[in-house]
């Protein structure tokens, strides 16, 4: 066992990067910026198996599961640095709850969810976890449909929508509110993955 543990280690430390990471907007909703001290422990954790691989390295240059470890570890890294955890969590929650936003657009141009003046709608508890705050912005709900369901929410930084158009990518940039759209990527047929300087 004893030789196996760095092995276990850098698994475990793989397992709470990725989590970390995968659920970081979440996070950042409910702890706002406290949400970062999380990142101390598992920083600390990464280095600390990293130095206890190496170290098993130096004792026995033949110990495998110490080089296997040390493999996991850049391979966390490269993970953390490079994996585009939003955008594929937002490609993976369309396909889980497409039906449940499509529901909520419908409650929306069905006049059954209050709007206020500048398009905010609140969404009952049951589809709160289909926007990162609970939140949607309504565009447009006559002729065309422009919805849009927030994946990060930024301040004063880049924010991340969800939208929904029936128009397509012209129906949003038509309603281009006064923070620019920095780039829009269909996912699918109506939905674009939207990224503003706000």
């Amino acid at each position: 066992m004893k030789r196996r543990m760095p092995l276990v280690l850098a698994a475990i430390t793989f397992l709470l990067c990725f989590l970390l990471n995968w659920y970081r907007d979440h996070l950042f909703n409910t702890l706002f910026l406290f949400c970062f001290l999380l990142d101390i422990p598992v920083v600390v954790l990464f280095f600390a198996v990293f130095i206890y691989a190496v170290i098993c390295l130096v004792k026995n240059g033949r110990n495998v599961m110490a080089w296997a470890a040390v493999g996991m570890l850049v391979f966390t890294a490269a993970v953390v640095l490079c994996f585009p955890f939003r955008e594929a969590k937002t490609r993976l929650e369309l396909a889980l709850y497409e039906a449940e936003r499509l529901e909520v657009i419908a409650l929306i141009r069905e006049d059954k969810l209050y709007c206020d003046s500048m398009g905010n709608v609140r969404m009952p508890e049951k589809y709160r976890m289909l926007s990162s705050d609970g939140n949607v912005v309504v565009y447009e709900k006559e002729e065309e449909t422009v919805v849009s369901f927030w994946v990060f929410r930024g301040m004063l930084s880049g924010s991340v929508e969800l939208i929904y158009s029936t128009g397509g990518e012209e129906r949003i940039r038509q309603n281009e509110s006064g923070h620019p759209i920095v780039s829009i990527a269909e996912l699918k047929e109506g939905w674009y993955y939207v990224i503003t300087d706000y």
